[in-house]
């Protein structure tokens, strides 16, 4: 294989590993949409989404990696050269998907910690509400001999 296939297969390799990051970036934005509008199905749908695109991301980023121990040095030197610029911008697409992950995750942890309150409330309120319960079984006044 000539340097300038082996090149454009690296090159190819990490444009489609760009894609399924970018296509992560726009599922983080949806999944921020519906965290707020707490649209639970949509959020499971989204996350079913991410996990499918992270295991194809995983299986193309292991033959790049098993691809790429088969290249000389001075080879493997010059494809981190031809695709610095590449790298780069995958680097700052995955800050991104970092960054919105850790504000979807305070959202959630939030949110959580706002329906825990509310459970939390809603059990001291039938605590206090137990002294008017009426009892189970009301004991006739009257004995049935009678």
């Amino acid at each position: 294989m000539s340097k300038t296939d082996k090149a454009s297969r690296a090159i190819k390799m990490l444009e489609y590993e760009k894609k399924i990051y970018e296509f992560l970036l726009a599922r983080m934005a949806l999944q921020e949409q519906a965290i707020d509008a707490e649209d639970e199905p949509a959020l499971l749908e989204i996350l079913d989404e991410k996990e499918r695109a992270i295991e194809s991301l995983n299986k193309k980023d292991e033959s790049l990696r098993k691809w790429s121990s088969t290249l000389s040095e001075l080879d493997r030197a010059e494809m981190e050269e031809k695709t610095r610029t590449l790298r780069a911008e995958i680097e700052k697409t995955l800050q991104e998907i970092v960054e919105l992950e850790e504000i979807c995750e305070k959202k959630i942890q939030s949110k959580g910690s706002r329906m825990g309150n509310r459970l939390t409330g809603l059990k001291k309120g039938k605590v206090l509400l137990k002294g008017y319960n009426i009892p189970t079984r009301i004991k006739p006044k009257i004995s049935k001999n009678v």
